[in-house]
């Protein structure tokens, strides 16, 4: 019989090998765990102390904000885009025709499976979720496409007007979403004292059908569809709809970034009032803020891709944080940071 030695014991009984190493191997171990100890408690105290964290980084962010010129009353900083070549009615259009093309076609495509049935007499098996995710991601991709589409025409015209799209406005625009990050989280904070204030209770910590859908069916074979398109598709489609369109309309009307910014972001909050649940207007104020946040780096960068970045990286976060947590959040206490996850457009 081969009796099968441990390998620490066989090390040992090798002539010539030095008998402290399993000794300096315990020393390392034993500071490493130290080290590690002191790590969790200093996460430990960041967690017990998170109101007091987020308001100095937030009091940091707008010092910051402040120095680089954000906060001029004629501007956010720099040369105003140039959105002249199109009169605002035309920006305000394109818009509109970017936020209703993508539900026709997700009505649409909805349709085929009934279709298809009815010219083959060949069943077709789809439950709800399937459906849903034919449609919202039939309407998230077919919007998302035609709106880029219509940008690059516009950009053909209004150079000036911030519609480049490029390589590095993933990196400029995390950064951006990384300093917008404390503000935002101070909203959510506040609106959700707020609810506490004038309802008597927590406010639930998913605040978006969507991603109340996405929790429950986090198991179908479909939902990564819906993942998807709420993740990437929707938010391309709400910045060329609120940031390009939007926006750039109230600059051409008003010649000043700052209504254009404030009116825009209070749309887009507004917009998705019909999909919170029950107390949970306190999303709205999570919404204006992610607005805000989207509507500066615009006017900031002038390029379209870094607040579709901001938004993109938002609804991920969101996702994942939701995923990562139990089903059943109902009656859990608010984080603050499970947002509303309402920038993805509405469950239509």
């Amino acid at each position: 019989m081969l009796l099968a030695v441990p390998q620490a014991q066989a090390q040992l009984a090798q002539p010539g090998m030095d008998q402290s190493q399993p000794e300096r191997r315990s020393i390392s171990r034993w500071i490493e765990s130290i080290q590690n100890l002191e790590v969790r408690e200093a996460l430990t105290q960041v967690a017990d102390n998170w109101t007091l964290v987020i308001l100095a980084l937030a009091g940091l962010v707008l010092v910051v904000l402040a120095v680089a010129g954000v906060f001029r009353p004629s501007g956010v900083g720099g040369t105003p885009r140039d959105v002249k070549p199109f009169p605002s009615f035309v920006w305000l259009f394109m818009g509109l025709l970017i936020l209703m093309i993508g539900p026709m076609a997700g009505d649409a495509l909805a349709g085929l499976p009934d279709v298809y049935q009815r010219m083959t007499g060949n069943e077709v098996t789809l439950d709800a979720i399937d459906r849903k995710a034919l449609e919202f991601g039939g309407a998230a991709l077919v919007g998302s496409i035609v709106g880029l589409a219509l940008v690059y025409l516009m950009n053909k015209s209004a150079k000036d007007a911030g519609l480049k799209i490029g390589g590095m406005d993933l990196l400029i625009g995390f950064g951006c979403f990384l300093l917008a990050i404390p503000l935002i989280q101070l909203a959510t904070m506040g609106g959700i004292a707020g609810v506490r204030q004038f309802v008597g209770e927590n406010p639930p910590q998913i605040a978006h059908e969507t991603l109340q859908l996405i929790v429950d069916n986090r198991g179908h074979r479909s939902i990564w569809v819906i993942i998807v398109a709420a993740v990437v598709c929707a938010p391309i489609i709400e910045e060329l709809v609120f940031r390009m369109g939007l926006q750039s309309a109230l600059l051409r009307m008003f010649g000043n970034p700052w209504p254009a910014i404030v009116i825009s972001s209070g749309l887009f909050a507004a917009i998705h009032w019909t999909v919170l649940p029950a107390n949970s207007w306190h999303a709205m104020a999570t919404l204006f803020a992610l607005g805000m946040a989207l509507g500066v780096a615009f006017e900031r960068t002038k390029r379209l891709g870094v607040p579709i970045t901001m938004h993109i990286a938002f609804n991920a976060l969101n996702v994942m944080l939701a995923l990562s947590s139990p089903a059943d959040r109902s009656s859990a206490p608010d984080r603050g940071a499970d947002d509303s996850f309402v920038s993805v457009p509405n469950d239509r």
